[in-house]
Protein backbone atom coordinates (compact mmCIF):
# COMPACT_ATOMS: atom_id res chain seq x y z
CA UNK A 1 0.00 0.00 0.00
CA UNK A 2 1.09 3.56 -0.55
CA UNK A 3 0.58 6.62 1.66
CA UNK A 4 -2.32 7.69 -0.57
CA UNK A 5 -4.13 4.49 0.41
CA UNK A 6 -4.38 5.82 3.97
CA UNK A 7 -5.65 9.34 3.12
CA UNK A 8 -9.24 8.54 4.01
CA UNK A 9 -8.45 6.43 7.08
CA UNK A 10 -8.72 7.50 10.70
CA UNK A 11 -6.37 6.96 13.59
CA UNK A 12 -7.99 6.07 16.91
CA UNK A 13 -6.47 7.46 20.10
CA UNK A 14 -7.78 6.19 23.43
CA UNK A 15 -6.47 6.88 26.93
CA UNK A 16 -7.48 6.38 30.52
CA UNK A 17 -6.51 7.75 33.90
CA UNK A 18 -7.28 7.12 37.53
CA UNK A 19 -7.64 9.43 40.52
CA UNK A 20 -6.19 7.34 43.34
CA UNK A 21 -7.21 9.62 46.21
CA UNK A 22 -10.89 8.81 45.56
CA UNK A 23 -11.88 12.32 46.63
CA UNK A 24 -14.42 14.12 44.47
CA UNK A 25 -15.44 13.27 40.94
CA UNK A 26 -12.19 11.72 39.72
CA UNK A 27 -10.82 12.56 36.28
CA UNK A 28 -12.36 15.69 34.78
CA UNK A 29 -10.03 16.59 31.89
CA UNK A 30 -8.08 14.79 29.19
CA UNK A 31 -5.42 16.31 26.95
CA UNK A 32 -3.85 14.92 23.79
CA UNK A 33 -1.07 16.88 22.06
CA UNK A 34 1.29 16.48 19.13
CA UNK A 35 4.77 17.97 19.04
CA UNK A 36 4.06 19.08 15.45
CA UNK A 37 0.36 19.97 15.48
CA UNK A 38 -0.26 21.11 19.06
CA UNK A 39 -3.49 20.19 20.84
CA UNK A 40 -5.29 17.29 19.20
CA UNK A 41 -8.19 16.66 21.58
CA UNK A 42 -9.58 17.07 25.08
CA UNK A 43 -11.57 13.83 24.92
CA UNK A 44 -10.76 10.48 26.48
CA UNK A 45 -10.88 8.89 23.03
CA UNK A 46 -11.02 10.40 19.56
CA UNK A 47 -10.34 9.68 15.91
CA UNK A 48 -8.51 11.90 13.47
CA UNK A 49 -8.04 11.45 9.71
CA UNK A 50 -4.43 10.63 8.88
CA UNK A 51 -4.33 13.44 6.32
CA UNK A 52 -5.06 16.03 9.05
CA UNK A 53 -1.71 15.33 10.73
CA UNK A 54 1.41 17.10 9.52
CA UNK A 55 4.04 14.94 7.84
CA UNK A 56 6.99 14.04 10.04
CA UNK A 57 7.86 12.49 13.39
CA UNK A 58 5.29 13.35 16.04
CA UNK A 59 5.60 12.91 19.78
CA UNK A 60 2.02 12.19 20.84
CA UNK A 61 1.41 13.01 24.51
CA UNK A 62 -1.53 12.27 26.81
CA UNK A 63 -2.35 13.40 30.33
CA UNK A 64 -5.37 13.66 32.61
CA UNK A 65 -6.45 16.10 35.31
CA UNK A 66 -8.48 15.31 38.40
CA UNK A 67 -11.20 17.42 39.98
CA UNK A 68 -8.67 18.90 42.41
CA UNK A 69 -6.62 20.34 39.53
CA UNK A 70 -3.75 17.86 39.64
CA UNK A 71 -2.29 16.80 36.28
CA UNK A 72 -0.95 13.26 35.94
CA UNK A 73 2.54 12.66 34.54
CA UNK A 74 2.50 12.89 30.74
CA UNK A 75 2.74 9.66 28.77
CA UNK A 76 4.17 9.90 25.25
CA UNK A 77 4.81 7.83 22.18
CA UNK A 78 6.09 8.56 18.68
CA UNK A 79 4.20 8.41 15.41
CA UNK A 80 5.69 8.93 11.96
CA UNK A 81 3.43 10.37 9.27
CA UNK A 82 4.88 10.02 5.77
CA UNK A 83 3.94 12.20 2.83
CA UNK A 84 4.59 9.38 0.43
CA UNK A 85 6.01 5.94 0.92
CA UNK A 86 8.67 5.09 -1.61
CA UNK A 87 10.32 1.89 -2.63
CA UNK A 88 13.97 1.82 -3.51
CA UNK A 89 15.10 -0.93 -5.83
CA UNK A 90 18.79 -1.61 -5.74
CA UNK A 91 20.49 -3.27 -8.68
CA UNK A 92 21.10 -6.97 -8.39
CA UNK A 93 24.80 -7.72 -8.15
CA UNK A 94 25.98 -11.11 -9.32
CA UNK A 95 29.43 -12.60 -9.51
Amino acid sequence: RTAADYDDEDLLFSGTGRDYDRVGDGITEYLWTSSLDGMLSTNKSFTIPVNQLSPGLHTISFTVRDDEGNWAPVKSTTLFVAVELTQIHLPLVTQ
